[in-house]
């Protein structure tokens, strides 16, 4: 008797598991991305709030917020509604931006800084798709990713007195991996039975601290000696400077953490923001 049972109860589970259709789809996409950034946007707009009190400095130093995005996923239908998919992609960020001064009314300052983040982000989703009205449906999706990030920050301060000219330039390069988890919907119109058109819209909330990596500081021009000097093991460290009665976030390089006191206080490894979404266009083929 049992052995009869144990067939007859598999039967309902084995129809609903043919009839789903099992098929395998790739979307790939491509738009604009935002990320806020996170303590390389709070130090940099802290340290243009410096200058513009201090030297009534004209300009600001800020933090490449939009960038360029490309995304792939590759995903596996378990059933018409739920899907699993794994994806990579790309995202740049990039902006040079500069403040002048004047020191005493005799010494002309320029800083300048160059950040630049270059992140590849290996995400896992679950979908679950629908459809909407005529040929369009939606999917909607969430998972967790690993973002492998790259970080390169120039900075340059050029000094002009008395017809003499000198700049110092330190420059920072790291990477790092860092997680998050990121969700979104795609607006699909379907072409052809195996050829849609996305309309691709997605969050997520991640951050990468700890960056260690390669420095050099270079010295030109007739104020100062030319020399360049490199090292390892440079780090990026945010704090909050009490100066004047005012608090400024504040950014800086070193090996060393800085030594916490009256003035430098919440001394952390600067994290770099990538919490942020990203509007872009794409296709979606069913590959079998």
């Amino acid at each position: 008797m049992k052995r009869i049972l144990l067939p007859l109860l598999l039967i309902p589970v084995l129809v609903a598991v043919s009839a789903a259709e099992t098929r395998v789809s790739f979307h790939l996409s491509g738009g604009l991305n935002y990320a806020a950034g996170g303590d390389i946007t709070r130090g940099l707009k802290g340290q243009s709030a410096f200058l513009l009190d201090e030297f009534g400095a004209e300009g600001e130093l800020a933090s490449p917020i939009w960038g360029f995005q490309v995304n792939g996923e590759l995903l596996y239908h378990f059933t018409d509604h739920f899907a699993l998919g794994i994806g990579a992609g790309y995202f740049e960020h990039m902006k040079q931006t500069q403040a002048s001064y004047p020191i005493l009314g005799l010494i002309d300052v320029r800083e300048t800084v160059t950040p630049k983040y270059k992140v590849i982000p290996i995400t896992a989703n679950l979908h679950y798709s629908f459809p909407w009205f005529g040929p369009v449906s939606l999917d909607l999706y969430a998972g967790a990713g690993v973002y492998l990030t790259g970080l390169d920050f120039s900075y340059r301060q050029d000094f002009s007195v008395l017809g003499f000219n000198g700049s110092g330039v330190y420059d920072f390069n790291a990477s790092k991996a860092g997680f998050g988890v990121q969700g979104g919907l795609n607006v699909e119109w379907v072409i052809d039975p195996k050829f849609s058109i996305l309309l691709a819209l997605s969050g997520r909330v991640a951050s990468v601290s700890g960056f260690t990596g390669d420095w050099s500081e270079t010295l030109a021009g007739d104020i100062f000696e030319n020399q360049k000097t490199t090292g390892s093991g440079g780090q990026i460290w945010f704090y909050e400077w009490n100066t004047g009665g005012l608090v400024y976030d504040q950014i800086i390089f070193g090996e060393e953490e800085p030594v916490a006191d009256s003035e430098v206080t919440n001394v952390r490894p600067a994290r770099l923001g990538l919490t942020g979404f990203t509007a872009a266009l794409g296709f979606k083929i069913k590959l079998f």
